[in-house]
C-alpha cells in the first residue's frame, strides 16, 4: 500500500482528533461555567445569558433596594417620633404646673413678695420648657423643623426666640419625621402681609417696585420696649427687605409664598408684641401695607386675636344674662360737659371705628372742630381730640358694661385735650412661651384680668401641645405599620430575586457531575486518539 493511499485515512484521523479536541474544550468551558455559578451562587454570569430574565432581575433588585432604604428611613423616623413623645409629655406637665401656680383668684391680691416668688417659679418653668424644646436625638433637634442641626429656642431679654423653620425634618420619606417647634409650642405670630398679590416667580429677587409702593423711606418698628427707625430707601428687592428687617435682630422674619403671590413679616420672639408704624411725613409703611394699626387693620386682630367685643342689645356683656341694655358701647365726655353715646354694631376695621365715633359726635351736635377721632400719626393707636373748654375731664366711659372701650385701648380720663389710645393691634406669638411670660408679668403686677387672659392663652397652648403629641403618636404608628408591611414585601422580593438570580444548586451539581464524567471520557478518547501512529495504522 502506497503512502498516498494512507493519506485520506490519516486526514480523517486528524479531523476526528480535532473534533474530539473541540468537544473536550466545550465540555471544559461548560464545566468551568457551572463551577463559577456554584462558587458565586448566581444562575446568570452575564446579562447576555438571558436578556429578558436579566432585565427583570435588575428591575426587581432596584425595587428591593428602594424598599430596604425606605424601611430603614421608616425605622429612623419612628425612632425620632418616639423620642419626641417624652419632651412633649414633660412640656404638658410644665404647662399644667404653670397654670396651677396662678390658678387662684386671690393671686392678684397677694403681697408683692409672694407674687414675686410665684413669678420666679414661672421663670424657672420657662427655662425648663426651653430645654425640652431643644431636645436632641441622634444629632437631630426634634423641634427645629427643617433646621434640625440648630437649637430652635433661646431666651432673649424678656422673650424667647424661635429660630426653627418649616413643619418638620424630612429624612427622605417625603414628609416630616419630626414636629416643628411652632406646631408643638407656638413659635411665630400671624402674618403681616405686604399689600396685594404679585408675581413671585423670581423669589427673593422680586423687585419691591412690584408692590407699587413707590419710593421707599423710613418705617418705625417696635418689639416690646425696643423701637427702631428703619431706612428702606436702599432696598430694591425682597431680599433687601428681608436682610434689613431680619438684620435688626429684633426677632422678625420676612417670608413669601410664590404660589399665592404673597409676602409677609412675622414676629418670632415670644412674649413682646410687634408693631410697624409710619414716621411723620413718611407713608412707606402704609404704602407697603405693613402698618399694623391703620384704617385697614381688622378688629379681629386686636388683643392677640381676641378682637373687640361689642355690646349686644338685651344682654349684659359681663354676666351674659338678659338686661335692659340698648347695645351701646361707650360714652365720651368732653371738657365743656357735653357727652355723646357711641354704638358699635357691624364695624370690622379701625377705619369703621373712627367713622362711627365721628358720626356719633356729629349726630349729638358736637362739631368736628370741637371733637374728632383719628389715627395716630407718629405711633400706633387711636387719637381723640377735645377742643372744648371746661372743668369736666375728657373721658371715655364703658357703657352698658361693654368691653369695647377697653378692647380699643381708649378707656381714659384726662385733663388734657388729647387721648392717645393704646396699640391693641400688636402682633404677638400665640404660644406657650408668650403666655407663660404674660402670666409672670401679670402676677407681678397683680393684674387679675391679665392673669385670666394668660390662663386662657395657656389653655390654648396645652391644646396645641396635646394635638402635637397625638399627631406624633399617630404618625409613628402609621410609619410602624408601613414598615411592617414593607418587611413582608422585602421578604417576597428577596424570594423572587433568589428564584430569578440564584443558581439551582441541585441541578447545577448534577450538571457538574455529568460534565466532569463527560470531560473525563473526552480526555481518555483524546489520549487514545493521540496514541495512534502511522506504523500501527499500516500494521
Amino acid at each position: 500500500m502506497s503512502i498516498d493511499a494512507l493519506l485520506p485515512s490519516l486526514r480523517l484521523s486528524s479531523l476526528g482528533s480535532s473534533g474530539l479536541l473541540a468537544s473536550v474544550g466545550r465540555t471544559n468551558g461548560s464545566l468551568a461555567r457551572v463551577q463559577t455559578q456554584l462558587a458565586l451562587g448566581r444562575a446568570m454570569l452575564a446579562a447576555s445569558d438571558d436578556p429578558a430574565r436579566s432585565s427583570a432581575l435588575a428591575r426587581l433588585t432596584a425595587s428591593l433596594d428602594a424598599s430596604i432604604r425606605r424601611s430603614e428611613m421608616l425605622m429612623t423616623a419612628t425612632n425620632l417620633l418616639g423620642a419626641s413623645d417624652g419632651p412633649l409629655a414633660r412640656a404638658l406637665d410644665l404647662l399644667g404646673e404653670s397654670k396651677s401656680l396662678a390658678a387662684a383668684d386671690a393671686v392678684a391680691t397677694l403681697p408683692l413678695a409672694e407674687r414675686q416668688a410665684i413669678a420666679s417659679e414661672l421663670e424657672q418653668l420657662i427655662s425648663r420648657l426651653v430645654t425640652e424644646g431643644n431636645t436632641r436625638h441622634d444629632g437631630v433637634h426634634l423641634f427645629g423643623g427643617t433646621r434640625a442641626s440648630k437649637a430652635p429656642w433661646a431666651e432673649r431679654g424678656n422673650g424667647v426666640l424661635y429660630s426653627g423653620r418649616g413643619r418638620g425634618f424630612d429624612i427622605g420619606l417625603g414628609e416630616s419625621a419630626t414636629v416643628s417647634g411652632h406646631d408643638a409650642f407656638g413659635g411665630v405670630s400671624r402674618r403681616v402681609d405686604l399689600i396685594g398679590t404679585v408675581n413671585l416667580s423670581a423669589g427673593l429677587e422680586t423687585p419691591l417696585a412690584s408692590w407699587g409702593a413707590g419710593a421707599l423711606g423710613t418705617i418705625r418698628v417696635t418689639v416690646g420696649a425696643q423701637t427702631q427707625l428703619v431706612d428702606l430707601s436702599g432696598a430694591v428687592t425682597l431680599r433687601d427687605l428681608k436682610n434689613i428687617v431680619e438684620g435688626l435682630d429684633m426677632g422678625l422674619r420676612v417670608e413669601f409664598d410664590a404660589a399665592s403671590g404673597k409676602a409677609w413679616i412675622r414676629n418670632a420672639l415670644s412674649g413682646p408684641g410687634m408693631s410697624i408704624s409710619v414716621v411723620v411725613g413718611d407713608t412707606t409703611a402704609i404704602n407697603l401695607g405693613i402698618d399694623t394699626f391703620h384704617s385697614y387693620t381688622l378688629l379681629s386682630d386686636f388683643n392677640d386675636g381676641r378682637g373687640v367685643r361689642f355690646a349686644v342689645p338685651g344682654i349684659d356683656p359681663i354676666s351674659g344674662e338678659p338686661s335692659n341694655s340698648d347695645g351701646s358701647d361707650l360714652q365720651i365726655v368732653l371738657h365743656d360737659g357735653r357727652s355723646f353715646i357711641v354704638d358699635f354694631t357691624t364695624e370690622t376695621t379701625v377705619g369703621d371705628i373712627i367713622n362711627t365715633i365721628n358720626a356719633a359726635a356729629l349726630a349729638a351736635g358736637v362739631s368736628q372742630a370741637d371733637f374728632s377721632a383719628a389715627l395716630a400719626t407718629n405711633s400706633n393707636g387711636l387719637l381723640l381730640f377735645d377742643n372744648t373748654v371746661g372743668a369736666t375731664g375728657f373721658e371715655v366711659i364703658a357703657y352698658n358694661n361693654s368691653w369695647a372701650a377697653d378692647d380699643l385701648g381708649i378707656r381714659v380720663n384726662t385733663n388734657g385735650a388729647l387721648i392717645t389710645g393704646e396699640d391693641r393691634a400688636q402682633v404677638a406669638v400665640d404660644g406657650a412661651f408668650t403666655w407663660l411670660i404674660r402670666l409672670r408679668e401679670a402676677v407681678v403686677a397683680g393684674d387679675h384680668a391679665g392673669i385670666a387672659i394668660a390662663q386662657s392663652g395657656l389653655d390654648r397652648a396645652v391644646d396645641r401641645a396635646m394635638l402635637a403629641r397625638s399627631g406624633v403618636g399617630a404618625k409613628a404608628a402609621r410609619f410602624g405599620d408601613e414598615r411592617s408591611s414593607l418587611e413582608e414585601i422585602v421578604l417576597q422580593q428577596r424570594s423572587l430575586q433568589s428564584l430569578l438570580g440564584d443558581v439551582d444548586f441541585a441541578e447545577a451539581s448534577t450538571r457538574l457531575a455529568s460534565l466532569s464524567t463527560q470531560l473525563q471520557a473526552g480526555l481518555i478518547a483524546l489520549a487514545r486518539a493521540g496514541s495512534l501512529s502511522l506504523l500501527r495504522y499500516l500494521g
